[in-house]
């Protein structure tokens, strides 16, 4: 076995590519990279809830600022909570974000070169016999 194979996708044993596009995708994702694949998936889930729960955070801190009938400065207590949940979605979507364009700079170009390697070594084999 060569460090070409090491590296290339394992085609099913009928030596034959996937017949449709979704197929020939599960076929790589089952592959090599599959756990990089997998912390990308599961932090860009995380980062998009980040996002979308900003607007609730936001919406919690005008909620306590306009729901409060007591001078301007005895509502700040009330307002501890939702900033942190504001500051800690605003900090997790950041955080993240960076994170996962980090690993997909990363993991990217190698995935690619994975990819094309197993179709060059399926053609390869196709045109020897």
């Amino acid at each position: 076995m060569t460090a070409l194979d090491d590296n290339t996708l394992k085609f099913p044993v009928s030596r034959s590519l996937p017949r449709s596009a979704l197929s020939f995708i599960g076929l790589v994702v089952r592959g090599r990279y599959r756990f990089w694949l997998l912390a990308l998936v599961s932090g860009e889930a995380v980062n998009a809830l980040c996002g979308i729960l900003l607007p609730y955070a936001l919406n919690r801190i005008i909620t306590t600022i306009t729901t409060s009938h007591v001078e301007p400065r005895a509502v700040l207590p009330f307002l501890v909570r939702p900033l942190v949940l504001f500051a800690a979605l605003s900090a997790g979507e950041l955080v993240l974000g960076r994170v996962n364009s980090a690993v997909q700079l990363r993991v990217t170009p190698r995935q690619r070169q994975y990819v094309a390697r197993a179709l060059f070594s399926y053609l390869h084999r196709r045109i020897d016999s």
